[in-house]
């Protein structure tokens, strides 16, 4: 009993300086970022700002936006209100600095998708009704809050918006299936039902608002645990690489091994084929996908899940696998580096 007291005292201390830091960080975050209750709003548009007021705002967006990606929250409180967002950034344009595209409301999508290209005018049809548009937002724990602004809530089947591409990638994924049939050997109904487990909540965020850098971000332990999809998910990637980017954090959220080296080009590596993490999964599920049979996608789509499972192998581990080190040492010519024909 002295033990279970022990660690509920310990528990307890923990959790109240756990409480502490948090609001400390928040106090110096209002304090050092937004003046206190200062924002757009108030200084520009209610009273009239110098543009050393604006300038300060801007640094704050500059830090939190631009330095790191921020979300709509922040952005939101920076201006003072959803309604005051787009008149704060025009203004900042107006005066020759940088702003994210995707902090706009609604945020600005990159001009000439090529939604044939990419795979979503594929799937679409094959989820754009309520029960299924239902069935995906409740398997990965999506809210209002983290997609609407303009990110597709309002309009969840619009395939040019981050929501709808997302619902492609997960669609895809539950294509073969829920659960792996017992004693087959197709792996691809496994793939789903272990990333809907696996991922704690799904947000939209603009990220970098680039489409190309870090696609995706997935957080666990002592906090919020989610997965953050970001603008190069959305707008960087195809179909096929979106649903093997969320296999990828999966793994994250599954307790798999962080990325453990970094000389590799992609900048998020794993060392090892071995390792199994979230490259090696990633690497998997697209190559399944790459021989999926039956009519069940497109000729196009097995050549998009070729493309990504070969990117990956040659710029994603620290040491790119071998025939050898997939196969075993007796296959033909094992120290060839592996690819997916």
């Amino acid at each position: 009993m002295k033990r279970a007291i022990n660690i509920g005292l310990h528990l307890g201390l923990a959790f109240a300086i756990f409480g502490v830091v948090r609001w400390v960080s928040h106090y110096r975050y209002a304090s050092n970022h937004h003046g206190g209750s200062e924002d757009y709003k108030e200084e520009c548009q209610s009273e009239g700002c110098s543009g050393e007021e604006v300038s300060e705002l801007y640094s704050s967006y500059q830090e939190e936006c631009i330095g790191e990606g921020c979300s709509y929250e922040e952005v939101i409180e920076l201006a003072g209100g959803s309604g005051s967002v787009n008149a704060m950034l025009n203004d900042f344009q107006s005066r020759g600095w940088q702003v994210q595209p995707c902090t706009f409301i609604p945020p600005q999508i990159p001009a000439g998708l090529n939604n044939a290209a990419t795979g979503d005018n594929d799937f679409v049809g094959g989820w754009c009704s309520q029960p299924m548009v239902d069935t995906l937002w409740g398997d990965f724990h999506m809210s209002k809050e983290n997609w609407d602004n303009g990110f597709g809530f309002e309009d969840a089947c619009n395939v040019n918006l981050p929501l709808g591409r997302t619902f492609n990638s997960l669609a895809l994924l539950r294509l073969f299936g829920t659960s792996m049939p017992a004693g087959s050997n197709d792996w691809l109904p496994w793939f789903y039902p272990f990333a809907s487990n696996a991922i704690d909540e799904l947000y939209g965020r603009c990220g970098n608002g680039q489409t190309s850098g870090v696609l995706a971000t997935t957080f666990t332990g002592l906090q919020d645990n989610r997965t953050e999809l970001y603008w190069g998910f959305f707008y960087g990637q195809d179909v096929p690489s979106r649903a093997g980017t969320i296999v990828h954090e999966a793994r994250h959220a599954d307790g798999g091994p962080d990325h453990n080296c970094s000389s590799c080009s992609a900048g998020s590596c794993d060392s090892n084929w071995g390792l199994f993490g979230s490259r090696t999964y990633e690497v998997l599920y697209v190559w399944w996908l790459r021989f999926a049979g039956g009519g069940s996608i497109t000729s196009a789509t097995s050549g998009l899940a070729q493309a990504r499972a070969n990117t990956v192998l040659a710029t994603a581990f620290c040491r790119r696998p071998t025939r050898g080190e997939v196969w075993g040492s007796s296959v033909s010519n094992p120290s060839a580096f592996l690819s997916i024909p």
